[in-house]
């Protein structure tokens, strides 16, 4: 790989190749421990490469608003992105964010976003995908409680 990462997130693409960004945080060379992200800028950008299993190669594609927490092929052929912002050990300041990733053009669009920081995504049988859980923003400390949130991208 280009980079060192942690924790990512790999979503195959149907013509073979892999999209893979990195998901929450990032594994320190240094410490030998994963690192919570650094995420307090909303402007913030996390690199995103594809992999080509026919070369063995990575290509740096483009890069994503942030830290992703889910990622879901949509029937475009784009990949649905969805993280978070703000500092995760405080959730009241956390937010949430979504975009498109085009692997052709290597752009992303953001998009409407998740209600719940930490989401998990699950694309249904008609194209659409399911935001369920997460966190509830709130002033209660780490851990944030869970959150029953369901939304539904179109």
């Amino acid at each position: 790989m280009p980079r060192v990462r942690g924790a990512t997130l790999a979503v195959p693409l149907p013509d073979g190749r892999v999209v893979v960004l990195p998901r929450w945080g990032s594994f320190s060379q240094s410490h030998n421990r994963f690192e919570p992200p650094v995420l307090d800028d909303p402007a913030s950008e996390a690199p995103v490469d594809i992999f080509d299993p026919a070369t063995g190669t990575f290509r740096l594609a483009g890069s994503a608003p942030g830290a992703a927490t889910s990622a879901t092929l949509l029937r475009t052929g784009k990949v649905l992105l969805a993280g978070h912002v703000g500092d995760w050990l405080k959730p009241k300041t956390a937010g949430t964010w979504a975009a498109t990733f085009d692997p052709e053009r290597g752009l992303t669009e953001l998009t409407s976003s998740p209600r719940a920081p930490f989401a998990v995504s699950a694309r249904l049988a008609d194209g659409r995908v399911l935001f369920a859980g997460g966190f509830v923003v709130s002033d209660e400390g780490w851990p944030p409680p869970a959150s029953g949130s369901l939304d539904i991208f179109e």
